[in-house]
C-alpha cells in the first residue's frame, strides 16, 4: 500500500521494513551484494540508505520478494525442489530486469519494475502449489516431460487432461491477493500468452524461456518453447534470441546462483 501511495515518505516505507528484523537482516545482504549495490560497494547500508540508492519500488518489492520466500514451509512428505524453484524463478526476474533495463529487447510502452519483477518472480506459482501439496500429479506431469517426445510443463498439464493447471493456479493465488490485474494476468498467461499479448506477458514469456535456455529451469536441460505471437509481437526471430542468450551466458548464471 505504501508503494501504490505517492505521498509516501522515505521514513514511511523504513519504518514498517524495520517492524520485521529478518527482512532486514535479508534485505540488507541482498542491498550489499554486486547486483544490486555495484562492484565498488562500501558493504554497510542502512535501511534509509539502501532506499535512497535503489528507490522505492525495488527496495519495496525485494522486501515482498523475502517475506514470500520466508512465509512458504514445504511439507514435508513433498519431495519438491524448492532451491532450483527459487533459483529459476529469480533467474527469471533478473533476466526480465537485464532485458528490459539494456534495452535487449524493444519495448514500445513502459513497464514498470515492480510489474515485471513481482510477474517473473512469481510466474510459476502455481507450479509450487502443485509440488508442495499435489506431488503426485506433479510428478506424473514432470514424467510426461521427460518422456520420448520432450514437452513443455504447460504442454504435459494438458495432455494429462488439464483439469487445473499452474497458470491457472497462480492466478488464483495473486486475484485472492489483490495484486494488479496486468500482472494477475502476465502470470496466468506466461506460457498460452494469447493472440495479441502484452508487453508485460512478452517479457515474463521471453525470461522464462532464456532461463531454461541457461540451464535454470526447474529441471536441467528443460526445453525452451517460444510462443509465435510472442516473437511476432516484438518482431524477433529465433537467430535473435540465440544471441540474446549467448550474451546473457555463464555471467548471468553465476549472479543468478550468488544472489540465491
Amino acid at each position: 500500500n505504501l508503494l501504490k501511495d505517492p505521498e509516501t515518505r522515505i521514513e514511511d516505507l523504513e519504518e514498517v521494513l524495520l517492524d520485521d528484523p529478518a527482512i532486514v537482516h535479508k534485505l540488507l545482504q541482498v542491498v550489499s551484494s554486486p547486483t544490486f549495490a555495484g562492484i565498488k560497494n562500501k558493504g554497510d547500508w542502512t535501511i534509509k540508505e539502501a532506499i535512497v540508492r535503489m528507490g522505492f519500488k525495488q527496495v519495496g518489492v525485494i522486501a515482498q520478494q523475502i517475506k514470500l520466500i520466508n512465509s512458504l514451509i514445504k511439507p514435508q512428505e513433498s519431495p519438491f525442489d524448492l532451491r532450483r524453484f527459487w533459483e529459476h524463478s529469480l533467474g527469471c526476474a533478473l533476466i526480465a530486469d537485464k532485458l528490459y533495463k539494456d534495452k535487449l529487447i524493444p519495448f514500445e510502452h513502459e513497464i514498470e519494475f515492480d510489474s515485471y519483477w513481482l510477474g517473473a518472480l512469481l510466474h510459476d506459482i502455481g507450479r509450487l502449489i502443485l509440488g508442495f501439496f499435489f506431488w503426485d500429479y506433479y510428478e506424473n506431469v514432470l514424467n510426461r516431460m521427460l518422456g520420448s517426445t520432450k514437452v513443455s510443463f504447460r504442454r504435459a498439464e494438458t495432455r494429462l487432461g488439464d483439469v487445473v493447471n499452474h497458470e491457472y493456479l497462480g492466478r488464483l493465488l495473486l486475484l485472492n491477493a489483490n495484486a494488479q490485474p496486468e500482472l494477475v494476468e502476465a502470470v496466468g498467461m506466461h506460457h498460452s500468452t494469447g493472440g495479441i499479448p502484452k508487453p508485460l506477458v512478452c517479457l515474463i514469456h521471453l525470461a522464462d524461456n532464456l532461463c531454461k535456455g541457461l540451464d535454470m529451469g526447474y529441471l536441467p536441460e528443460e526445453q525452451e518453447m517460444y510462443s509465435a505471437s510472442v516473437l511476432h509481437a516484438l518482431k524477433l526471430t529465433r537467430k535473435d534470441l540465440q544471441g540474446i542468450k549467448e550474451s546473457l551466458g555463464e555471467p548471468m548464471v553465476e549472479e543468478i546462483k550468488d544472489l540465491v
